[in-house]
């Protein structure tokens, strides 16, 4: 047991640290934009050969960032950090309110996605907290608290954890998201986005065997979801 509450405080402390985009922005008023109403675009594959390149990191040993990832999304330890998380920098559920009004206004659910996303850098980056506790987490976390806002049936957001050394040898941690998408013949495909996109566009990784196999056959194409 002692090792198990160890292995906890090692996952929730490192993926506090601060993401990679820890300059901070000058916030602003969210509204409807013409950049909001687009999809997003498929990047590679999410493995862990494509982990290691973008991000310029070595796991500490194979399968330990696997088992980090696991034990933060699908186990109880996933939960109590998550709901930690939301105590410590729960957003104005006002602004979150007003950007979830301002997504639902776009029918389309993959521009909502996109747009829940611009929304979540404009909140995040407005919360005072982020120098403290680390951007990428709050980034992931205003994502899914607009998106659970909007509260559309066919989108479900999820989040990833991965601890690694970075290119000095240093513990490194990261937080991002994780969308898990039914489309309209009710296949589900899931996809990591992460807070990287700046005033450019979003960006999804096929992370779920069906989305890696959707894209092998289909490019760059994304599946057909149901308006909401």
């Amino acid at each position: 047991m002692g090792k198990i509450i160890a292995i906890f405080v090692v996952v929730f402390s490192a993926i506090s640290a601060p993401g990679l985009n820890s300059s901070a922005r000058e916030p602003g008023s969210f509204r409807l934009t013409k950049e909001l109403k687009t999809e997003p675009i498929v990047g590679p594959d999410w493995t862990r050969a494509f982990i290691q390149k973008h991000y310029h990191i070595q796991f500490l040993a194979f399968g330990l960032t696997d088992a980090m990832q696991i034990l933060v999304n699908e186990t109880p330890f996933g939960g109590v950090s998550n709901l930690l998380y939301d105590i410590y920098d729960k957003s104005s559920p006002t602004e979150i309110r007003l950007a979830a009004n301002v997504c639902l206004t776009l029918h389309n659910t993959w521009e909502q996605i996109v747009c829940a996303h611009k929304a979540a850098e404009k909140i995040g980056y407005a919360n005072p907290n982020f120098d403290v506790k680390g951007l990428c987490r709050v980034l992931a976390l205003a994502f899914r608290s607009v998106m659970n806002e909007i509260n559309n049936p066919n989108v479900f957001v999820g989040q990833i954890g991965i601890i690694a050394r970075d290119q000095s040898g240093n513990i490194w941690g990261h937080n991002l998201d994780r969308i898990t998408v039914r489309s309209v013949t009710g296949m589900t495909y899931a996809y990591a986005v992460d807070d990287e996109s700046g005033n450019g566009p979003i960006v999804i990784y096929p992370l779920s065997l069906s989305a890696k196999q959707f894209k092998k056959r289909y490019g760059s194409l994304l599946p057909h979801l149901s308006n909401f």
